[in-house]
């Protein structure tokens, strides 16, 4: 896969989350002690993962997004096939 394809991808990803607040992202942070308010860290619910996005560091421009896929009942790691 190409490198405008795996942005492309991501940019859908990440057009496709919601803010973090009232999700399983929010759980599952706050189940390791963590609270983040920002929007830099988002929630994607059909793929029940935080993501954020990520970008690249003279231009600025999206590059890529980082997900973390979070366990049903947020209170340990994740369990699933790693995506890569």
């Amino acid at each position: 896969m190409d490198e405008q394809r795996r942005i492309d991808i991501a940019a859908t990803i990440w057009a496709e989350t919601v803010p973090l607040l009232g999700t399983l992202g929010e759980r599952y942070l706050a189940s390791r002690g963590l609270a983040y308010y920002g929007e830099e860290i988002r929630y994607h619910a059909g793929l029940r993962m935080m993501v954020a996005m990520m970008t690249d560091a003279i231009t600025g421009e999206p590059c890529g997004v980082h997900r973390t896929l979070c366990a049903r009942c947020a209170c340990g790691p994740a369990r699933g096939k790693k995506l890569s």
